[in-house]
């Protein structure tokens, strides 16, 4: 029956995502299991804490401004994310709908970026910063990250492709010019893919490196995910450079 197979094609296809999500959700369930772990155990074969503990959070708690890491952290993701959203809406939506030589000049120049590894522009990124006297605030958090935009503007690229050009067209008979067309018929039509984009690129500032030279000129706190690798290195070895996350970046090289 019709009926019948819908629901069991739904059914294996919720089955399937349960089970990539569930893949997905180990690493962070493991590492969860091991923030209660003693130095001790930390690297045992057995996942689970057999000898459960709070010291990690303590110790995390007790030796690093938590408060000011997470600030910085959201700063920083929010930042990053709504300029690459509005970078990548804006030249994504420019390169389909404007045929040029420089439209395809730099669409060869995103797609060749994508191939640079992030770490062979963290000198080139600080030098800049230095020079443009960015240290030591949110900016050079911020503006930097905008080198790793290229795959948000491919991303945006293809589904502003994907929308009939009959769309716009009509947009434009009726009186509109780009910017309505853009903001009445593409962007509603891109939520999904600018939801997308926006997990990305907010997610992606925290393990990247090119933020560790940056923090706060009053306290010296880095990013909430670059104090915690810190604090989340056994005390045993080294019981004094991650006692002292003021002294940031010196804690973390």
């Amino acid at each position: 029956m019709p009926g019948h197979d819908n629901v069991l094609r739904r059914a294996r296809w919720h089955l399937g995502l349960l089970v990539t999500a569930t893949f997905l959700l180990l690493p962070v369930a493991f590492a969860v299991l091991a923030s209660f772990k003693s130095a001790h155990d930390l690297y045992g074969a057995n996942p689970l804490p057999l000898r459960p503990t709070l010291d990690n959070y303590r110790v995390a708690i007790g030796q690093l401004p938590i408060v000011r890491l997470l600030v910085n952290t959201l700063v920083m993701s929010a930042g990053v994310m709504n300029l690459q959203l509005l970078v990548a809406t804006l030249a994504g939506y420019a390169l389909v709908r404007f045929h040029t030589r420089l439209g395809q000049l730099v669409l060869l120049v995103g797609t060749v970026s994508v191939l640079i590894p992030a770490q062979a522009l963290l000198i080139p990124l600080f030098l800049m910063v230095s020079h443009l006297g960015w240290l030591n605030s949110y900016t050079a958090l911020i503006v930097p990250q905008l080198s790793s935009c290229a795959v948000a503007v491919l991303l945006l690229r293809q589904h502003v492709a994907a929308i009939p050009a009959s769309l716009n067209e009509a947009v434009l008979l009726d009186g509109a010019n780009s910017w309505q067309a853009l903001w009445h018929i593409v962007l509603p039509l891109l939520r999904p893919a600018l939801g997308a984009v926006a997990i990305s690129c907010s997610s992606t500032p925290g393990t990247s490196t090119s933020g560790r030279y940056s923090p706060r000129r009053t306290d010296r706190t880095p990013p909430f995910s670059s104090a915690w690798r810190c604090s989340a290195t056994p005390r045993a070895r080294t019981p004094d450079r991650c006692s002292r996350a003021r002294h940031w970046p010196r804690c973390l090289s």
